[in-house]
């Protein structure tokens, strides 16, 4: 049955770590010992100075995690006047690469470990959540780079290729764009962009969007795939070819990195990349004619510049706004209450559920 009231979801990386306590925050303590020795003092000082001066040792005896990853792209992502003076300009660069690289790798790790055996019921909310939302048609607007819900929405929907019914969801045309699939590289088959109930917006990117090989900077819908694990391959690669093979014929037509939007104070991508341009421009939409929008896991920082002018220009207090953050000090709730008030001053105690995004689950599907 639809929705009689439209609603939307917005998720903040507090709805993920919910259900994967190990899921890396940009302010929670982000272990980098694994570039420690690679980036040393004697063949990277440059490097070295940067990543040294950026780890908080008085909170951690080892010495190996940085507690603001966020100014620490933000340093590498934008570099420095001195820095072409000194010549570090390439060790900055070779830094910024391994430490994205790293952050994709630790949210991969902790999804791998948060599945792992009997923790894969930990998703059950999730899946049920995922159901709902492509039941009722209402959208999800994202800033996670993992692809948690990704995934159980795809095991809840239905491809619109293969049956025509609703429900539906797929990625070929869930992000709110033609993503095609990775094997579309390597395999000639005709193919369309699937049309959904319901959006899952990603504003920041995901894990699983990869650029093809020889993509210019600025990428269009053409340029990305999408590639997973919990992908059903082709029926004809089931056939012709074993699971890695595929994966290494898949690989060789792919950059290395994912298509993401790094954690970084001026996010400089967001309006030069079309992809943004496509995917804001339908939040935007969506927000706007949303009657209920739940802010979930997401505390809206000061520094977060973009999501505060996209909420501000999209919502008013004719909508109903329910902000969910999980806080059990008086501290806390105070600052995320401050947060939004910023944004929305009308917003009142009521506004406001300081539950764990997995008891909210619970508690909005009923």
């Amino acid at each position: 049955m639809t929705s009689q009231k439209k609603r939307v979801v917005v998720l903040g990386n507090g709805f993920s770590k919910a259900f994967i306590p190990g899921m890396p925050l940009v302010k929670d303590g982000f272990e980098v010992k694994p570039l420690l020795d690679k980036f040393n003092e004697t063949s990277s000082p440059g490097a070295f100075r940067i990543l040294k001066g950026a780890i908080n040792s008085a909170s951690d005896q080892k010495g190996c995690k940085v507690t603001d990853f966020e100014v620490l792209m933000t340093r590498l992502d934008n570099l420095m006047p001195y820095d072409f003076r000194h010549k570090v300009i390439q060790e900055l660069k070779f830094l910024y690469e391994e430490l994205k690289q790293l952050f994709v790798k630790q949210i991969k790790s902790a999804i791998d470990e948060g599945l792992k055996g009997k923790n894969g019921e930990l998703l059950n909310p999730i899946n049920e959540f995922a159901k709902y939302c492509i039941s009722n048609q209402i959208d999800c607007v994202t800033f996670n780079y993992d692809d948690l819900l990704n995934r159980a929405l795809f095991k809840c929907g239905i491809s619109s290729k293969t049956n025509i019914c609703n429900p539906s969801w797929y990625p070929d045309g869930g992000y709110g764009f033609y993503c095609r699939p990775a094997h579309s590289l390597v395999l000639n088959e005709t193919d369309y962009m699937d049309v959904t109930t319901m959006f899952l917006l990603k504003l920041h990117g995901s894990i699983n969007w990869r650029i093809k090989m020889g993509a210019s900077e600025i990428l269009g819908p053409e340029d990305l795939v999408h590639k997973a694990d919990w992908l059903e391959p082709p029926s004809h690669f089931e056939v012709t070819q074993t699971t890695q093979k595929m994966d290494e014929l898949m690989e060789n037509h792919l950059k290395p990195e994912g298509f993401m939007v790094l954690p970084v104070l001026m996010k400089g991508d967001l309006k030069t990349q079309p992809i943004f341009r496509l995917i804001w421009g339908l939040a935007y939409e969506k927000l706007v004619q949303a009657d209920e929008v739940f802010i979930v896991g997401y505390s809206l920082p000061n520094s977060d510049i973009a999501a505060r002018f996209l909420f501000k220009e999209t919502l008013s207090h004719k909508q109903c706004i329910s902000v969910v953050n999980w806080a059990v000090e008086d501290k806390d709730k105070e600052s995320i209450k401050s947060n939004y008030r910023d944004v929305f001053p009308w917003l009142s105690d009521k506004n406001f559920n300081f539950k764990r995004a997995k008891a909210w689950c619970s508690d909005f599907i009923k």
